[in-house]
């Protein structure tokens, strides 16, 4: 009795039996595994840090062009999940904007997705590690000048906010000596406008040479994604 049960145990069926097993546990473990660590790398993307590239010199000498960046999104808040650049998007808000910070925005001529649209690149991006950037997004650094219930204007290329004379405490690399009038170009003359709830005037520091809330219109804090952190690669 003995010798047949150890038989059993010895039969090939038997074997392959217990291997299947093994090896189908095996591969669940590892599409588990899988699965989460795509979870965690979107989840870091999209609500701690992200990594961009500086394509241009806007913001230059404070941030050069070739350089790549960290931007922080914890600092504004805990973004809601699947949820991208709307006002409301955070479900717990850490930081106000306010003048002088230089945060990362989303492209003014970047059309925002709906959250349906969302929900189905989510898991396509969880497959693919979060690697593909599907959702065209492009971005680029600018400094708050305004916020909500601000007055601004520029007269001659001298800005005043609030009926004051804004002066820089940066540096302005990139100058030029020539003013255009309104009817050309609204870089500096622009009638005052009052910043309404939810938006905010950009600029870039190299005001003369880039385009911003001047010429694109007030931006909406839904676009923001985050602060400006560190410098992390130098071309």
């Amino acid at each position: 009795m003995f010798n047949k049960k150890l038989n059993l145990f010895k039969n090939d069926k038997v074997t392959r039996y217990y291997k299947n097993v093994k090896t189908k546990s095996l591969k669940k473990r590892i599409v588990i595994t899988f699965f989460i660590i795509s979870i965690l790398l979107i989840f870091f993307k999209d609500n701690l840090f992200m990594p961009i590239k500086i394509n241009d010199n806007a913001m230059y000498p404070t941030i050069k062009k070739g350089q790549y960046y960290i931007v922080n999104k914890i600092k504004l808040g805990l973004k809601k999940p699947f949820v991208y650049f709307k006002n409301n998007k955070y479900l717990i808000k850490y930081h106000s904007l306010k003048r002088g910070d230089i945060v990362c925005l989303l492209h003014p001529s970047i059309k925002i997705n709906n959250s349906f649209i969302n929900f189905i690149i989510y898991p396509i991006e969880i497959m693919t590690l979060g690697i593909f950037n599907l959702r065209n997004e492009k971005f680029q650094f600018k400094r708050i000048l305004a916020t909500s219930r601000d007055k601004i204007s520029i007269k001659d290329k001298k800005i005043y906010i609030n009926d004051k004379l804004f002066i820089p405490d940066w540096k302005i690399y990139y100058k030029d000596k020539r003013i255009l009038p309104s009817s050309l170009s609204p870089r500096d003359n622009m009638q005052e406008i009052i910043i309404p709830y939810n938006k905010v005037f950009v600029i870039s520091d190299n005001w003369d040479y880039a385009s911003d809330s001047r010429f694109y219109d007030l931006v909406d804090v839904g676009r923001i994604v985050g602060i400006k952190s560190i410098k992390y690669l130098k071309k």
